[in-house]
């Protein structure tokens, strides 16, 4: 069964357009914003479609972790860096979809994972198989060799 995995950050209207096409599964992750507004609209953007949408606040675990174990493969709008490197510490493939607005350090980091291969835009092949990306080590030993820790 494919579960196509949406990841979506939505600070505009916009950033729904960019996931009910690519919606194909039953399994979109929680919105990593709070409020009932943007949950809302991700509800509204995936009527009618088989979905999972845990509302920030909602009792119990977050199921985010799970659902990035879990995919085939992930959507994730450009607009969250963070989202994008959550993503990139799995194995699964992943792609862009851009909500519209996107700034320049956004547009930099998409273009960048892009050409190493790591992630294509919505609508393209899927990005090569590729190693888990972990840097987390290297960043620690960069902040203790500075003398920061």
């Amino acid at each position: 069964m494919r579960r196509e995995v949406v990841a979506a950050t939505l600070p505009a209207p916009a950033a729904c357009a960019a996931i009910r096409p690519a919606t194909a599964g039953p399994m979109p992750p929680p919105p990593p914003r709070p409020g009932p507004p943007p949950a809302d609209a991700v509800a509204l953007a995936l009527a009618g479609t088989p979905h999972y949408l845990h509302r920030w606040g909602d009792p119990g675990p977050n199921p985010f972790r799970a659902i990035l174990a879990l995919a085939d493969r992930l959507v994730v709008t450009a607009d969250s860096i963070s989202m994008l490197s959550e993503a990139l510490i799995t194995t699964t493939p992943i792609l862009m979809a851009d909500p519209g607005g996107l700034g320049p350090r956004h547009r930099s980091m998409a273009a960048q994972l892009q050409a190493a291969g790591l992630a294509a835009w919505q609508g393209q092949p899927l990005p090569p198989p590729r190693a888990a990306l972990d840097e987390t080590a290297r960043v620690a030993q960069a902040i203790r060799d500075r003398g920061w820790a």
